[in-house]
């Protein structure tokens, strides 16, 4: 199936936080991979990828510039099939400076970091032919939930110049009590799960940027805060007029929540 065509410019383009889950998903067609290649073919091709990863976390905040970033395998002996793929996307070196130097916030540019699993595993998928560029910012691990919110709602420009905003995370993940059976829901998951979509669809901002008073099935939930923060820089580049939808939903391995949030223009 042929993609849709390129975006113009000044036609805002969604914003996107997809929950990953293992990366293991990557491998084979199942429902998460085919409701990512849908997410894509439901909207206009971006003339570049601004992807917000949780497994990219540092002191300060870089954003990469390599003309071809690598491919990362930052995660434990899971699959030898996974450290034989290469995501060979280009990068948007002019796109990287660019958004540096609109923002109102310091960022170092970055040439080492590539795409983590984070970003890779869900973009092969998406866009399978690696023909959009990327660009990967990294999560400053000093700043507060509230500081990552309006990080996002900065970045907001770029959805009118036809680049995707692609955050990637789990509002719930847990890995402490990971249960090997994939399709296993612990309760408190499911209920913290809920809890946060509610507030999402009543755009109640202030509890989700205040989720450590929410309870304790939110505190099994997020034990730290990385896989949660990229939520935070969707949300806050929504616009009032947008629809927020859930196009992929579900617990895996007890405690991991591969909900994703499509933040749509009407």
């Amino acid at each position: 199936m042929s993609l849709p065509t390129q975006a113009s410019m000044g036609q805002r383009m969604p914003a996107l936080f997809i929950g990953h889950g293992t990366p293991i998903y990557t491998l084979s067609e199942n429902r998460y991979t085919n409701a990512w290649k849908q997410i894509a073919r439901g909207m206009a091709v971006p003339k570049a990828i601004l992807c917000i990863s949780a497994h990219w976390m540092t002191r300060g905040t870089r954003i990469t510039t390599a003309d071809y970033p690598k491919t990362i395998y930052d995660f434990g002996p899971i699959d030898t099939r996974l450290n034989v793929i290469e995501y060979k996307a280009p990068g948007a070196p002019s796109l990287a400076r660019d958004i540096a130097g609109r923002l109102p916030f310091d960022i170092e540019l970055d040439e080492g970091w590539g795409l983590d699993h984070g970003a890779w595993t869900v973009l092969r998928h998406m866009y399978p032919d690696a023909n959009v560029p990327v660009v990967q910012m990294s999560l400053d691990m000093n700043l507060s939930a509230r500081e990552h919110f309006e990080r996002g709602k900065a970045l907001d420009f770029l959805r009118y110049e036809n680049v995707l905003i692609l955050a990637s995370g789990n509002i719930v993940h847990n890995l402490t009590v990971i249960d090997p059976r994939e399709d296993h829901a612990y309760p408190w998951a499911l209920h913290a799960d809920a809890k946060m979509a509610h507030h999402m669809v009543q755009n109640d901002i202030e509890s989700l940027i205040d989720y450590s008073s929410l309870g304790e099935d939110i505190e099994l939930a997020i034990p730290t805060p990385e896989h949660y923060w990229p939520l935070l820089y969707a949300l806050g580049a929504k616009n009032d007029d947008d629809i927020l939808s859930f196009p992929v939903m579900g617990i895996s391995h007890g405690s991991n929540s591969m909900r994703s949030v499509l933040i749509s223009p009407q």
